[in-house]
């Protein structure tokens, strides 16, 4: 996709039960993602990028198959917004099914041991092995009431520079961004230019991969990112517009980082989307809402089956009612990405990849074992019964139920499909309880005029700091519910924003689909004179 340029270090990248709700964890770097979106021979490509870097100044570039009719910068939320939403269905809290072979367990542990030890007139041992297998009893359940709650817890831009064999087709600024569209005659010409714009020319590498998109009459969209200091820098993404005769990803510049890549792409078009080398994580059908209820919300879509909800007013700007919606992702080593992601379109079929986290795992094979145990041991009441003898056929199929648990749970153990979770998030009414929250401060510093329409930027951001002063949290680390981090200004689940829409100005807060809860703002109230 890209090539980050004068960056000798570089990296890709953005990232009470009733049950627990688990969520895929986000990636962290070397990661891309981007969103694709292709209507009527026309593709929109939105991708995303931060680069670690000691030089203040850097730059990376992308190529294209044609001359973009339109570049822009997207929000910095909205493919944050949309990898949380369109995630796999996680198999996560399965805390409760050991319960029950443990319970039965403990219920017949104490019959057994009478079966197998005491004969029928042995009274005294009869009931020193019941008030024992009592105590046990009592003890296997305090364990698992004990297992309940604890699971429960949890640089300025430069002039234009002539370069024989460049055409430079545009040049603007986006946002930090000073963005230069070329077409090269070849890869010599195309290290030159990045060479006189103080960028790092390509090698023998890189000169082989431009000169192979050179031959199809691509063309390059070079961004540099201006900042202050070196470091790790979240940019905006950047989206262009071009004709495409069917979706691409361009990919194969980012071979030359030479590293592992996660990639996450979402493709919007009116059927379901497939590449060779990815894993489809879900495609749906989309309608769009609008809903006239309180609270305030921005309009949103939600998938005709599933229950998918993005809510990400940006991402709805490129979607459309009866669109389809697929989430990609791969993970990709260098020698993968030598080509460029064909975007395959096929009739559309809703689907949703399903996962377990390691927690589901863990408990789907202790309740296979525990289920084992107890089959066990009932089987050594019936072939011990009054400690007799056991008949020569018995202890072999004990030895074989025994075998069979211990297979199935290695079975279960290697085989199921795990995925890390991050962040434990709580059930939705907590969730929504605290958004809530939020929101209803929001209205009430509104209406004093605590938030107003003539606030900058910063003073926005300061939102969380508002609230401790104004005692609406006791605490100043007021964290995203959804992630466990701090909440702060971007549009994207469990955070916060302003939008001015028209002659109005709104305070937004986001839940966890990226749905918008508006609090119109009013001007300044007036302060009075004092005599």
């Amino acid at each position: 996709m890209a090539i980050v340029l004068a960056c000798p270090l570089f990296a890709q990248a953005n990232g009470a039960k009733f049950p627990e709700v688990a969520f895929a964890k986000m990636p962290e770097i070397p990661q891309q993602r981007a969103m694709i979106v292709w209507q009527d021979g026309v593709e929109t490509l939105v991708v995303e990028t931060s680069y670690k870097s000691e030089s203040p100044d850097v730059g990376w570039v992308l190529p294209i198959p044609a001359k973009p009719t339109k570049l822009d910068i997207a929000d910095a939320g909205m493919l944050t917004s949309l990898s949380i939403c369109l995630q796999p269905r996680i198999t996560h809290d399965l805390s409760k099914y050991p319960q029950i072979p443990l319970l039965l367990i403990a219920w017949f542990l104490p019959f057994v041991c009478v079966v197998i030890f005491v004969k029928e007139r042995d009274q005294r041992r009869k009931w020193a092995l019941a008030i024992l297998l009592v105590i046990v009893f009592c003890v296997l359940v305090a364990i698992s009431a004990w297992g309940s709650v604890h699971t429960a817890e949890m640089q300025s831009a430069r002039g234009p520079q002539e370069i024989e064999g460049i055409t430079q087709l545009s040049r603007q600024r986006l946002g930090n961004y000073d963005v230069a569209v070329l077409k090269a005659d070849d890869s010599d010409a195309l290290s030159q230019w990045l060479k006189s714009n103080s960028l790092k020319p390509l090698d023998a590498k890189g000169k082989n991969v431009v000169d192979d998109y050179i031959a199809r009459k691509w063309c390059f969209v070079v961004a540099r990112l201006h900042r202050e200091t070196g470091g790790l820098a979240a940019a905006h993404p950047i989206a262009v517009t071009f004709p495409a005769a069917a979706p691409v990803y361009p990919m194969k510049m980012t071979s030359l980082a030479g590293s592992d890549t996660r990639v996450e792409l979402f493709v919007i078009s009116d059927r379901s989307a497939a590449a060779d080398g990815f894993q489809c994580v879900t495609s749906n059908s989309y309608r769009q809402i609008v809903s006239k209820k309180p609270p305030n919300v921005a309009p949103y879509y939600v998938s005709k089956s599933m229950g998918f909800t993005i809510g990400s007013p940006e991402a709805g700007e490129f979607m459309w009612p009866g669109c389809v919606v697929t989430k990609l992702t791969a993970d990709l080593s260098p020698e993968q990405m030598d080509h460029d992601v064909a975007i395959n379109l096929t009739e559309f079929s809703p689907y949703q990849q399903h996962l377990y986290s390691a927690s589901a795992r863990r408990d789907i094979v202790l309740s296979i074992c525990l289920w084992g145990v107890l089959a066990v041991i009932l089987a050594l009441a019936a072939a011990f019964n009054k400690m007799r003898r056991p008949r020569r056929w018995e202890l072999p199929v004990i030895a074989l139920l025994a075998g069979l648990t211990v297979l199935a749970s290695v079975i279960v153990h290697t085989t199921l499909p795990v995925i890390p979770v991050g962040f434990d998030r709580e059930h939705g009414f907590f969730r929504y309880m605290h958004i809530g929250s939020l929101h209803g401060a929001a209205e009430h510093l509104a209406s004093d005029g605590s938030l107003h329409s003539g606030m900058s930027h910063a003073e926005f951001a300061a939102f969380p700091t508002l609230l401790v002063n104004r005692k609406y949290f006791s605490h100043t680390n007021i964290t995203n519910p959804f992630f466990g981090e701090k909440i702060r200004y971007e549009r994207s689940p469990g955070n916060f924003s302003s939008r001015k829409i028209g002659d109005k100005t709104f305070f937004c807060i986001y839940d966890q689909d990226g749905v918008e809860w508006r609090v119109e703002l009013q001007a300044r109230p007036m302060r009075r004179k004092t005599k």
